[in-house]
């Protein structure tokens, strides 16, 4: 796989990588077997989703999330060639009451 780890952390804390996984096409993946994929392909206009099992519960109100994803772009078959992509965003979580 291209994906060999993300890394996650909410308001500066880091969510387990036993938390998290990552849906493709209808079928989920734990992010530690991420590597392993070789028969999964993910193209740039193709939608995922990233779940998060977090060790307590958020409380709703803003969250800072922070995403780094470590690819290795596999052009260079004699060596690696290993990037990080990363996303930081302020999110809101609301109650499911409401």
């Amino acid at each position: 796989s291209c994906i060999t780890g993300i890394d996650v952390t909410i308001d500066g804390k880091p969510v387990s990588h036993d938390g998290l996984s990552l849906t493709l096409h209808g079928t989920t993946h734990k992010i530690g077997a991420m590597g392993d994929l070789t028969e999964v392909f993910w193209f740039q206009r193709h939608t995922a989703a990233l779940h998060m099992r977090t060790a307590a519960p958020l409380s709703p109100g803003p969250h800072d999330m922070k995403l780094l994803m470590h690819v290795n772009i596999p052009y260079h078959a004699e060596r690696p060639y290993p990037q990080v992509a990363q996303c930081q965003k302020r999110v809101t979580l609301v109650s499911k009451d409401l």
